[in-house]
C-alpha cells in the first residue's frame, strides 16, 4: 500500500478527529504502520466486527485475494451499517423519554437521572467515585448493573458511539451523540478500497462511482484529511481517464480548504508571488512559511498541470508546494536544533542531503521537481533572475539527477 493508501486504513475505534501531518513521508508510514499494529481499542472494549472484516480486506487485498477482499469490505459496510443503525434506533428511544426532556441536552444528566430509577444511591455513588469523571467509565461500570431494557440499550449506543468518535469529540452533547451515530453507519473507508479493487480491475467507471461514494460519506472520516487523500484519488483518475476539467476540479477543491487559498488570503497570495518574483527565492523563504501538509500533493500536481498548459497560476502553485516542502524541513530541524535560522537555499539543500530523514523526504515528496518547475514557471512569466537563482542552486546539487542537469540546462545561454 502507498502511504495515502495506509492513510485510508488508518481508522480505529476510539482515534479522535485530528488534523495535521507529519515532518517526512517516510516518518509517516513509519508511524501509520506502528499504529495499524496496535490493538484498536482499550482492554475494556471489544474489536468491533466491522472494524476486524475491514483489516481482513486491507490483508487480501494486498494478497491480491480481489474477490475475497471485495467481500471483506462490503460485509464491514453492513455490520457497521447495522450496528450504528441499531445505535441510533436506541438512542431514539431514549430521547423519548421523560428523563430525556429534563436532561437537556446533556448526556451525563439523562445517565444520572434515568440510573436512580435503576439503582439505589449507594451503588450510584460507588459508580461515580469508580469512574473518575469519566463518562465511558461510567457507562461501563452501570453496563455490569442489571438496567430497564431501554436505558440498557441506550448506554450500549452510546459507548458504541464514543469509543467510535471520542469522548472529547462528543463532549456532554446528547444531539452531537445522535449526529455521529447517525453519519457513522456509512463506512467511507471501506468504499474507498472497494473502489481500489474495481480500479484494480480495470472497472474506471465503477472506482469513480465508488470513491465519490466515499467522498459524499466523509464525514464519518475520523480525520479530515482522508477526505483529501480521497479527493487525490480521484483526481489521478480523472487524470488516467483524459478527463483534466475533473482531474482540475479535484485538485482544486483540495487546495480550496486551505488557508493560503481562501478569499481572505488573496493579499497574502500577491505579496508571496511578488517577493518570489523580484526578490528571489531566499527572501521569499525567508518571510513566508506554510504549515499544512494535506495539500502539498495538490499543490504540486496543479503547479505542473498549469505550466504545461502555459498558466501563469503555476508559479503560486509550485511556489506553494516549495514552500510547504522546505518549512516542513526547516521545522525538523529545528527540533533538535531550535536555534537554527534559515540561511538560503544551498545551505538548507545542504542540510537535507546530509541528514537521511529529510534526504528521503525531499526524494519522495518531489521537492527537486517542483523546485526545477517553479524555476521554469517563474522563468516563463518573466522573472528569469529569481529562476536563474534556483536553477544555480540545483545545479550544483550531487545526487538530485536529473533535476540538476535539467536545471544546469536551464542556465545554458
Amino acid at each position: 500500500m502507498n502511504k495515502p493508501d495506509i492513510l485510508l486504513a488508518e481508522r480505529r475505534p476510539g482515534s479522535p478527529a485530528r488534523r495535521g501531518g507529519l515532518v517526512a513521508p517516510c516518518l509517516l508510514l513509519a508511524t501509520l504502520l506502528s499504529i495499524l499494529a496496535l490493538p484498536p481499542c482499550s482492554a475494556a472494549e471489544p474489536v468491533p466486527a466491522d472494524w476486524q472484516s475491514f483489516q481482513r480486506g486491507l490483508r487480501l487485498f494486498k494478497e491480491r485475494r480481489l474477490g475475497e477482499a471485495l467481500d471483506a469490505f462490503k460485509t464491514a459496510e453492513k455490520q457497521r451499517a447495522a450496528a450504528f443503525g441499531d445505535a441510533l434506533r436506541d438512542i431514539d428511544v431514549m430521547l423519548k423519554d421523560a428523563a430525556a426532556v429534563r436532561a437537556g441536552d446533556s448526556i451525563r444528566s439523562l445517565i444520572q437521572l434515568a440510573a436512580q430509577r435503576d439503582l439505589i444511591s449507594y451503588d450510584l455513588a460507588a459508580i461515580d467515585r469508580r469512574s473518575g469523571g469519566s463518562l465511558m467509565e461510567e457507562i461501563r461500570l452501570l453496563g455490569e448493573k442489571s438496567l430497564s431494557f431501554g436505558f440498557g440499550n441506550f448506554l450500549k449506543a452510546a459507548r458504541l458511539v464514543l469509543a467510535a468518535r471520542g469522548e472529547a469529540f462528543i463532549g456532554d452533547s446528547l444531539a452531537k451523540l445522535r449526529a455521529e451515530a447517525s453519519v457513522l453507519r456509512s463506512y467511507p473507508e471501506a468504499d474507498y478500497w472497494i473502489g481500489k479493487i474495481y480500479l484494480a480491475e480495470g472497472e474506471s467507471r465503477l472506482a469513480e462511482l465508488q470513491f465519490k461514494r466515499a467522498y459524499d460519506e466523509r464525514e464519518a472520516f475520523d480525520s479530515p484529511d482522508q477526505a483529501y487523500v480521497l479527493l487525490g484519488a480521484l483526481a489521478r483518475l480523472y487524470r488516467d481517464q483524459g478527463n483534466m476539467n475533473e482531474y482540475e476540479s479535484s485538485l482544486l477543491a483540495i487546495t480550496g480548504d486551505t488557508i493560503l487559498f481562501a478569499k481572505k488570503s488573496d493579499y497574502l497570495r500577491l505579496a508571496m508571488e511578488r517577493t518570489l518574483s523580484t526578490r528571489g527565492i531566499d527572501s521569499f523563504m525567508s518571510l513566508y512559511r506554510l504549515d499544512e501538509a494535506f495539500p502539498l500533493r495538490a499543490y504540486s500536481e496543479l503547479g505542473a498541470f498549469y505550466l504545461e498548459n502555459g498558466r501563469p497560476l503555476a508559479v503560486i502553485y509550485l511556489a506553494a508546494a516549495v514552500d510547504t516542502e522546505l518549512s516542513r524541513c526547516i521545522s525538523s530541524i529545528k527540533e533538535y536544533e531550535p536555534a537554527y535560522q534559515f540561511g538560503g537555499l544551498a545551505e538548507l539543500l545542504g542540510r537535507i542531503r546530509a541528514d537521511r530523514d529529510l534526504a528521503a523526504y525531499a526524494d519522495e515528496s518531489g521537492l527537486y521537481q517542483d523546485l526545477e518547475r517553479l524555476g521554469e514557471a517563474l522563468a516563463a512569466e518573466g522573472y528569469r533572475d529569481s529562476a536563474r537563482g534556483i536553477w544555480r542552486v540545483l545545479a550544483a546539487e550531487p545526487g538530485i539527477a536529473p533535476w540538476n542537469s535539467r536545471a544546469a540546462e536551464a542556465l545554458s545561454p
